[in-house]
């Protein structure tokens, strides 16, 4: 029995030192592969970081295409789809712009011509309130009116 004692604590002591060794190891190692997981895994998200960053880069006033170089196969798709995007975005604001320039112009006829009737009757009448009301119409007409110069500068 002394020597089945004897093999059980050495086999006890055995025991602890490797998992103690095992232990100190895996602590050890353990930054090392969370700083190699954190490369591997910013190494692979490169090509999104660098479609984030031309995306940012992007003015709503000049959409322009993406062209990336060095791009991973996966990540075509998505590129693909926001430069059609992008296309489809800039041509719907130059119908938008040019709907608008047409609209414009279609009124600021009219609104001169209403104008001129304004003066007219503004020259013909003596009563106060038509007056009042007929200088209410023309700066309303005023303000239409520069709201298309302001609005025309601005597009």
């Amino acid at each position: 029995t002394v020597a089945t004692m004897y093999h059980l604590e050495s086999r006890i002591e055995l025991e602890k030192n490797i998992t103690r060794d095992g232990i100190l190891t895996m602590l050890l190692s353990l930054p090392l592969f969370a700083v190699l997981i954190w490369y591997i895994v910013n190494l692979g998200l490169k090509s999104i970081t660098q479609t984030t960053n031309a995306v940012k880069l992007i003015e709503p006033h000049h959409l322009q295409t993406i062209h990336l170089d060095d791009v991973p196969y996966e990540i075509i798709p998505l590129i693909d789809q926001l430069n059609q995007l992008f296309v489809q975005l800039h041509n719907a604001i130059v119908r938008e712009k040019q709907f608008a320039d047409n609209a414009a112009h279609e009124l600021k006829t009219p609104l001169a011509a209403i104008k001129m009737h304004v003066h007219a009757a503004l020259h013909e009448t003596k009563d106060e309130s038509v007056i009042q009301y007929l200088n209410n119409v023309l700066i309303l007409l005023k303000m239409f009116l520069l709201f298309h110069f302001y609005y025309h500068i601005q597009i």
